[in-house]
């Protein structure tokens, strides 16, 4: 596998400590460790800041091939002391980060506010639905309380029509056993009211 080249790094930097590697790039001590003790697990991010913190060329840090030193470092530095274009570059560099940070977080922002709004969405369209649910309970409850009603009524009336017809055959039956001949005076009245 070869020494890992984060450790070559390190030793050309006067063997400096995983931990001193990682402020002066900024990257952070986990990722560093875990690259050292694996050259593919050298990310791209690691492979940048290396070249754009410390002048290490960008490719050989990723792959081992091509000069270790890209010479990016101290072209930098040399325009940094010299040049205000340089130095208004940086300044608008920085801008531009900026703004773009921010229109990340509108954008995750726009993001999460548009799947809240889905949610309420949701939410209310579930709550309409229930509510229309609801509506139609209510409604269909009437419609059976009412059918009950009527069923009930039409039973009584059922019923009173039955008790008059049985009230007709009672007085009937009545009329016929105390007249089998059609005299009127084949029953006395035993309690004394008629």
């Amino acid at each position: 596998m070869g020494e890992s080249r984060l450790k070559i790094i390190r030793d050309d930097l006067g063997g400096i400590s995983q931990a001193k590697l990682a402020d002066n790039t900024g990257i952070p001590l986990h990722k560093i460790k875990y690259a050292e003790i694996d050259n593919t697990k050298i990310s791209r991010e690691i492979a940048q800041q290396m070249e754009e913190k410390l002048g290490y060329n960008r490719l050989w840090v990723l792959t081992g091939e091509g000069p270790m030193k890209s010479g990016l470092k101290s072209t930098t530095e040399e325009l940094k002391k010299d040049s205000p274009i340089f130095q208004t570059a940086e300044t608008d560099n920085i801008k531009i980060s900026e703004d773009l940070f921010l229109a990340t977080r509108v954008l995750e922002s726009g993001t999460a506010y548009a799947t809240a709004l889905h949610l309420n969405i949701r939410s209310f369209a579930k709550a309409v639905d229930a509510e229309e649910r609801i509506a139609n309970l209510e409604t269909n409850q009437k419609e059976f309380e009412q059918r009950m009603q009527t069923e009930i009524n039409n039973a009584v009336a059922d019923l009173k029509n039955e008790m008059l017809t049985l009230k007709h055959e009672v007085n009937r039956l009545k009329a016929t056993y105390e007249n089998p001949d059609g005299s009127a005076d084949c029953l006395t009245n035993t309690s004394g009211n008629e």
